[in-house]
């Protein structure tokens, strides 16, 4: 994604709270220039799901 740092942290926040099985691992940042205010960002995203029955016969969660 890109824009100003403030908005994709607010995005990253909103995200969160409205997804709260969404976890983030790993946010890259790149800026072209130090004279420019958008960055580029790039996020590595994680569901997790809690189940009652396993996925796989014989397999526990």
């Amino acid at each position: 994604m890109r824009g100003e740092y403030p908005a994709i942290k607010r995005f990253c926040a909103e995200m969160l709270a409205a997804l709260p099985s969404i976890s983030i691992d790993q946010i890259s940042l790149r800026r072209e220039s130090a004279e420019t205010s958008t960055v580029e960002a790039q996020l590595s995203l994680s569901m997790w799901q809690r189940g009652e029955k396993p996925l796989l016969a014989g397999v526990r969660p």
